[in-house]
């Protein structure tokens, strides 16, 4: 079989495993896309991957979204403070109105604070934070108080 390069092939790859589905009650995604439509996309793939097996029941946890307020220009998950609060609150906003057809067991953001040296991991990782680095809230911290306070 060809390497598995993508969440979809290693969900088809699993659930080919005989008797695999009686193992787990919940898949794990992290749906990272330049935009809402992009990760909502992931999320139906990821659902139509499991019914195609006939997986209907799966939960679906969401481990992993977020955009950045700073990093390289030309990153595209770098959306400036406004753009990164912007998002925030139109994934959230989506999720939860179809989080039932989602079968979506919970959302999580990626980084609580922006942290020097995130550069390591992505180019844009170290301002996904939705505090900053020194503590100080960004405006996507505050969409997200909007949000968690519902």
């Amino acid at each position: 079989k060809p390497p598995v390069t993508t969440y979809t092939d290693y969900m088809q790859a699993l659930y080919e495993v005989p008797g695999i589905k009686k193992r787990f009650d919940s898949l794990a995604i992290h749906p990272y896309s330049a935009n809402v439509s992009g990760m909502v996309d992931q999320l139906r793939e990821a659902r139509s991957v499991a019914r195609s097996f006939g997986d209907r029941k799966v939960g679906l946890w969401i481990t992993e979204i977020g955009w950045a307020s700073g990093g390289p220009r030309q990153e595209p998950y770098v959306k400036g403070d406004n753009g990164q609060a912007r998002l925030l609150e139109k994934a959230y906003d989506k999720v939860l109105r179809k989080r039932r057809a989602f079968r979506l067991r919970g959302v999580f953001w990626y980084s609580w604070r922006d942290k020097g040296g995130g550069g390591r991991i992505c180019a844009w990782c170290g301002h996904a934070g939705l505090r900053n680095a020194d503590g100080s809230a960004k405006p996507a911290w505050e969409a997200f108080v909007k949000v968690a306070s519902g």
